[in-house]
């Protein structure tokens, strides 16, 4: 049974532009519009900030503190169908950044991540397709770390090895053969996971390309790497020991390369994710209105894996997306979001807004904010 899911409430203390601020939401669907510059962005950082624990702005935790101030706090009422209970994040220079859920201390990020799962649309994403491998890379992370919590500390130790052997590298030695042992030990259950992930996300994908375009000939790749050619992922060993095999042979191949360039070539850090449309790369081949579909269709998916995952609906966050559209992937946007849980849009235009649902209206203007509507 799906549960209810939804941010009653977000405060603010000293955080980016706004020096305090209080506002309540609706169950379902909250505009917040306001000119260019006005912190509208800001409110669903603080959002996103509460349900992963970072920013999906910036790396660095004091870049989010108020000019001049040495400290900040983001809290949240969150309401999951058992009892409301709150959400924190705080940060100063002393102590660094502290979480608190209902009161509990959290000291890791796979104690945070899922229990308010978010969908994040930014016009960056739009360009998923086409873009730099790095940024589906993240657009993985996000979407496995929420689905699969323990994914977060798995992904946390693959980065951490990958440092050790990368710095072996460049001192010259062999990969530094205990630390390529190190490297395939924490890159394996990462491999092991997205292999796992893309089995269950490709036909979610698959479904809602279908709708989203009109035709059923669009996929979308895993390309493990180090591996040069584009395969099901059913192609691939389905548990960790097959990737230890599998990277610990691929890196044997590539090791007198590694030592060239001195840096890990073999493992999930070079890891693609290529979409096709009608049997041929949509970087290449597809319209940039294709794309635009294609990455809606990816987030119509990534609603349906968090829901079926986690049992409740995430939240969306939408960030000035329907200045990006046109009509017809407006209309493909709102068809995405009808009921389902609660949905967040950024705008300067309220006209840009869907109209489906009845929607509480949060005004952003200056430092001030003002809220209309349920």
């Amino acid at each position: 049974m799906i549960r209810p899911l939804f941010l009653k409430e977000l405060d603010l203390r000293s955080f980016r532009n706004w020096t305090a601020a209080r506002v309540t939401f609706s169950p379902g669907q909250n505009a917040i519009v306001g000119p260019n510059g006005a912190g509208k962005t800001t409110l669903l950082e603080a959002i996103y900030l509460l349900a992963l624990g970072r920013s999906f702005r910036s790396h660095q935790d004091e870049a989010l503190a108020e000019w001049g101030s040495s400290s900040w706090r983001v809290a949240g009422v969150l309401e999951d169908g058992r009892g409301a209970r709150e959400m924190e994040v705080r940060w100063d220079r002393a102590r660094g950044k502290r979480i608190r859920v209902g009161g509990r201390g959290i000291a890791r990020l796979s104690d945070l991540v899922g229990q308010m799962p978010v969908v994040l649309f930014t016009p960056d994403e739009l360009h998923l397709v086409k873009g730099p491998p790095q940024l589906r890379r993240s657009w993985l992370d996000r979407v496995l770390g929420q689905g699969r919590p323990s994914y977060v500390e798995m992904r946390s130790r693959m980065r951490e090895a990958l440092l050790q052997r990368n710095a072996a590298l460049r001192k010259g030695g062999r990969g530094g053969d205990p630390w390529t042992l190190l490297w395939v030990k924490a890159a394996a259950p990462v491999a092991a996971a997205r292999h796992a992930f893309f089995q269950e996300y490709v036909p979610l994908f698959q479904g809602a390309a279908a709708q989203m375009l009109g035709t059923g000939d669009v996929d979308l790749f895993w390309l493990p790497g180090g591996f040069k050619n584009a395969k099901p992922a059913h192609a691939f060993p389905p548990d960790e020991e097959g990737w230890r095999q599998l990277l610990q042979a691929k890196i044997e191949e590539q090791r007198g390369e590694e030592e060239r360039r001195m840096a890990t070539l073999v493992g999930p850090h070079r890891d693609e994710i290529l979409f096709t449309f009608r049997g041929k790369p949509a970087r290449h081949f597809a319209s940039q209105g294709e794309q635009r579909s294609l990455v809606l269709a990816l987030k119509a998916a990534e609603i349906l894996y968090l829901r079926e995952k986690l049992q409740r609906h995430p939240l969306a966050l939408l960030d000035d997306i329907f200045s990006e559209l046109d009509v017809s992937h407006r209309e493909r946007l709102q068809v995405i979001l009808a009921d389902e849980g609660q949905a967040f849009f950024t705008t300067t235009d309220p006209q840009w807004v869907p109209g489906r649902r009845e929607t509480r209206w949060i005004w952003v203007s200056g430092a001030s904010i003002r809220t209309e509507g349920r």
